[in-house]
C-alpha cells in the first residue's frame, strides 16, 4: 500500500461527487508531466490525501487501477481529450488539516524530489503526488489525533465503501483497524493470552498492537499475527507512540525522545524485554517499527 497527495482545486466538487480522480494524459502542446502520469502507478487499496485550499479535506481509498477515459464533461476548457481516470471511495475529514500544519509535522519529509511540497513549504503546482511512507504515517496519526471522539476513521469509513472487496474482507479489515475481531484473536493465540513482555494475564486489559502500522500494511499483513504484539496498557501506549520499540533479542529499545526515568515510573526499564525468541516475520516488522515510528520522535527540550 502506498500514500499519495492529490491537489484537487477547482476540481475538487466534481471529483468528489463523481468518485473519481482525472488527469489529462497532456497538455495543449503535447506535453505530459510526471503529477498527471502517476496516476498510473495507484495501486488498488492506496491512500490519497486531498488537499484543496490549503485544507487536507478527505481520504480516498482507491478502488481500481487507473484507465483511460475522456475528460469529464464539467472539467476545465484547458483539458482536452483523453486522460487518466481513477475511481477511488471518498471519506472526508471533521475537522480538514490545515497544509501548514502537515508540512511543520512532517519536517521535510514531504520536500523531496517529486514531492508535493517545495522548500519554502507551500504546494508545488501539479495534480498527484507520491508522498514517502513515514510522512504517510504522520498524517495518518495527525488525522486521528484530530478527529472527534465519536467521529468514524476515514479509512474505516472508505473500506466500508470499497465495492472491490468481498464482504468477509471488508468486516476483518475493519475489525482489524480498531484493534478488535480477528486479528485480536490471532495475537491473543500467538501470544498464549498473555503479555509478551510482562505477562499479565487480564485479557480485557491486553492490547493487540499492530508492530507494522495498520495504514502502512497490505491487507495480509493487517491480519497476520507475526505483525502483532500482545501487550499491557502502559506497554503499548508507549510502543505505539514511539517512545520504545524492541531488538531482534527481545530486548526494549528507548527513544531519544523520552527520559529512562520517565518511562520507569510506567514500569518500563532497561530489563524489560520481550520474553520468548521472535520469529523472523516479526523481527522484521519490528524493523520497521525502529525505522519508521521509533527514529521519527525528536528528543526533547
Amino acid at each position: 500500500m502506498s500514500y499519495w497527495w492529490v491537489f484537487q482545486g477547482k476540481t475538487d466538487a466534481a471529483e468528489k461527487l463523481g468518485g473519481f480522480l482525472w488527469a489529462p494524459q497532456q497538455n495543449e502542446l503535447g506535453q505530459t508531466f510526471h503529477y498527471w502520469s502517476s496516476m498510473e502507478r495507484v495501486r488498488p487499496g492506496d491512500i490519497i490525501f486531498c488537499v484543496a485550499g490549503g485544507r487536507l479535506t478527505a481520504v480516498a481509498l482507491a478502488q481500481r487501477m487507473a484507465e483511460i477515459r475522456e475528460k469529464p464533461d464539467n472539467f476545465s476548457k484547458d483539458w482536452q481529450g483523453e486522460g487518466w481516470f481513477l475511481p477511488v471511495v471518498y471519506a472526508p475529514l471533521t475537522p480538514p488539516l490545515s497544509q501548514r500544519s502537515i508540512v511543520e509535522e512532517t519536517e521535510g519529509l514531504l520536500q523531496v524530489k517529486y514531492g508535493p511540497i517545495n522548500r519554502v513549504g507551500t504546494g508545488v503546482q501539479g495534480y498527484l503526488f507520491a508522498v514517502p511512507d513515514a510522512a504517510g504515517e504522520i498524517i495518518m496519526t495527525m488525522i486521528g489525533r484530530a478527529a472527534p471522539a465519536a467521529a468514524p476513521d476515514p479509512v474505516e469509513s472508505a473500506i466500508i465503501n470499497t465495492r472491490s472487496l468481498t464482504e468477509t474482507e471488508r468486516q476483518a479489515l475493519v475489525r482489524a483497524r480498531i484493534g478488535q475481531g480477528l486479528f485480536r484473536d490471532n495475537v491473543l493465540r500467538h501470544w498464549s493470552e498473555k503479555c509478551c513482555v510482562s505477562s499479565m494475564r487480564i485479557k480485557a486489559l491486553l492490547r493487540a498492537s499492530h508492530i507494522k502500522t495498520w495504514a502502512a500494511s497490505s491487507n495480509d499483513e493487517r491480519l497476520d499475527p507475526h505483525n502483532g504484539l500482545l501487550l499491557a496498557p502502559n506497554l503499548d501506549a508507549a510502543f505505539d507512540r514511539g517512545f520504545i520499540s524492541f531488538a531482534d533479542d527481545g530486548a526494549v529499545v528507548f527513544s531519544q525522545a523520552v527520559s529512562g526515568k520517565e518511562l520507569a515510573l510506567l514500569g518500563i526499564t532497561s530489563e524489560s524485554r520481550i520474553s520468548r525468541p521472535l520469529s523472523e516475520k516479526t523481527r522484521a516488522f519490528l524493523a520497521w517499527h525502529r525505522t519508521v515510528i521509533l527514529k521519527r520522535r525528536r528528543p526533547q527540550g
